[in-house]
């Protein structure tokens, strides 16, 4: 036979005899995973996973790249890095405080591994923990997979991007707020921002107690939730997902929905805001009194919202 095709046949039959016996090992109540590193397939398991933690020098801002990684950042008294990971993944990234900023990076070692997991084998995890009183000057967040937590942050800028994770800040206050995130869901309370701009793909969005300068939020897939919303512009376009807002709505406001529901709470009087309100699919109510197509109302202010809906109900309450 062709070696060149002897090889290929030899690599798939490895492949299901390490399946098989990973089959065994979980009926006999094993709790392992097996992984490509540099010196082959090897099963590891829960005695494998190791906590490491350093302290490190004072950083202004943060820069971090990972490919599958939950991430936290805590409040704290010192400036620390704390690590959970298996013994033969630690070197799968990389840290340093280099000119005031704190660098993470993955060496690309993770999106080469051969996984099977059987059991809860723990995830790869990354703290940082920062004086409790730090104001940052920029972080920049990129994870491919994982989930990120963020509590009480101060900074000037903050960028997020999430391939595929949930995404959870508490307590943060920031000139510019910014999230992209593909697939996963995002929660957030507490939340300060000059302007806040938000872009998803698939999941739900959740916010509660905001006061923005200026929002805008894009989900082509899933819910959208704003409360206790205080926010000077208003800016939502939703491909498919209800919008329920409460909240007091300043300056202009623009919803754009495809499909869904559109229930608005607001706490603007209603002589204190014009709205104007299209409907293509689906009924419109204002304050309990129902209307075909649209509705509109003009008053002398300066706040003013706009809806445009094509396939669901609009519900706004004054």
């Amino acid at each position: 036979m062709n070696k060149s095709k002897l090889i290929p046949i030899i690599a798939s039959g490895m492949i299901v005899v390490g399946i098989v016996l990973t089959a065994i090992g979980y009926m006999s109540g094993a709790v392992f995973t097996i992984v490509t590193t540099d010196d082959g397939l090897k099963a590891i398991d829960v005695k494998d996973v190791q906590t490491i933690s350093e302290e490190l020098t004072p950083f202004s801002d943060i820069n971090v790249d990972l490919d599958d990684t939950d991430f936290e950042i805590i409040p704290s008294d010192k400036y620390e890095i704390e690590i959970l990971s298996y013994k033969e993944l630690e070197k799968g990234f990389t840290y340093k405080v280099q000119n005031n900023k704190l660098l993470i990076e993955s060496d690309g070692l993770f999106g080469r591994f051969f996984n099977i997991s059987l059991g809860e084998i723990p995830k790869t995890k990354i703290k940082i923990y920062y004086p409790k009183d730090t104001t940052f000057n920029n972080i920049n967040l990129t994870n491919e997979f994982g989930d990120i937590h963020l509590d009480r942050i101060k900074s000037n800028h903050l960028n997020i991007y999430s391939g595929d994770g949930d995404i959870t800040t508490t307590n943060v206050k920031m000139d510019k707020f910014e999230i992209k995130n593909n697939f996963g869901d995002i929660f957030a309370s507490n939340v300060e921002t000059k302007n806040l701009l938000i872009k998803m793909r698939d999941g739900n969005l959740q916010f509660m107690k905001v006061v923005a300068d200026a929002t805008t939020i894009t989900n082509q897939f899933g819910d959208i939730d704003l409360s206790d919303l205080n926010s000077k512009g208003l800016t939502i376009k939703s491909n498919d997902g209800d919008i329920e807002i409460q909240g007091l709505l300043l300056g202009k406001s623009s919803i754009t929905s495809n499909f869904g529901d559109v229930d608005l709470q607001v706490t603007n009087k209603e002589s204190e805001l014009n709205y104007n309100i299209n409907n293509y699919f689906g009924d419109i109510m204002v304050n309990d009194n129902e209307y075909q197509s649209k509705a509109k109302h003009h008053v002398n202010t300066i706040h003013e919202l706009t809806i445009n809906a094509k396939d669901g109900d609009v519900n706004v309450q004054f």
